[in-house]
């Protein structure tokens, strides 16, 4: 089940980790870098809600010398 207020989590990957803005309650907000996916998963807890960032339809839109995830 579900909490009434769960933790909020929107992630986007960066040259440390995974930047996280996290918001827990109605206004408090906190900015964290995580090391990995799995330190972000055991900071947030079974019931956080978790947005990632994840860029959709990239490859039809690479150029010659985009990024190499774009190009995989």
């Amino acid at each position: 089940m579900i909490s009434a207020s769960p933790m909020l989590i929107g992630v986007d990957g960066c040259s440390a980790g995974w930047l996280a803005v996290i918001r827990q309650g109605a206004s408090q907000q906190t900015v964290k870098v995580f090391g990995d996916f799995a330190a972000l998963l055991a900071y947030a807890g079974e019931t956080a809600i978790i947005a990632v960032d994840m860029p959709i339809g990239l490859p039809d839109f690479i150029a010659k010398d985009g990024r190499g995830p774009e190009n995989a």
